[in-house]
């Protein structure tokens, strides 16, 4: 991908929920770019023995987003029999994934902003824990994340495409990630849950400093 494409890390300050959203927005679009000029071929291909796909993980993330901002925090219901997985249907169209998944981020942006609160609490909860907004925002940023590029996930597809991990970047660099999906990763880490978060986070390879 060419150094042109770089985009900067999110510098918005205004606000612990707008500063997590920006981060999250931020992780978001970088999943919808892997995307960006891609065939419907080259998102289907399957190139990592997981059997992992471009299309199949925005199809995931869709998912994510409607189960954890639109279930648990705004209590929408939910039937895992209606969601497909990674897994995306031969005969389910690629632009039918890319809107879903940009109707899920209207939808969970919506459900944020309707509570507006960081230590605003879950409505179904998890394993019997009703946890934050903030707590969610975190999770879904480092999920998001995950996907995109951290660690070079997806695991060779967006280099095999691309030429690129992430933007700006064909590798890694020795001794941890320094992508900007990593970057997202580590600072929301560090805004949303504090130093402890963030020091596992290093002790696991995310962060580069």
């Amino acid at each position: 991908m060419a150094e042109t494409q770089r985009e900067p890390v999110p510098r918005v300050d205004s606000g612990e929920l707008d500063t997590a959203l920006a981060f999250l927005s931020f992780a978001r679009h970088c999943v919808l770019k892997k995307a960006d000029g891609l065939s419907d071929e080259q998102l289907r291909r399957v190139l990592v023995d997981s059997g992992t796909t471009i299309l199949g993980l925005i199809q995931h993330l869709a998912e994510a987003e409607r189960y954890w901002f639109g279930h648990h925090l705004a209590g929408a219901t939910w039937d895992a029999d209606q969601e497909y997985g990674m897994a995306v249907p031969a005969d389910r169209a690629t632009d039918d994934v890319l809107r879903d998944y940009r109707t899920a981020i209207e939808d969970s942006d919506r459900a944020i902003r309707a509570l507006d609160d960081p230590d605003a609490r879950f409505a179904v909860p998890v394993d019997g824990n009703r946890h934050t907004l903030r707590w969610v925002v975190a999770h879904m940023t480092s999920e998001t994340a995950r996907h995109a590029g951290a660690r070079g996930h997806p695991p060779g597809t967006a280099r095999r495409h691309h030429g690129a991990l992430s933007p700006g970047r064909s590798s890694p660099p020795e001794g941890g990630v320094g992508d900007p999906f990593a970057i997202a990763l580590l600072a929301a880490a560090r805004l949303l849950v504090g130093r402890r978060w963030a020091a596992q986070a290093r002790c696991t390879g995310l962060a580069t400093g």
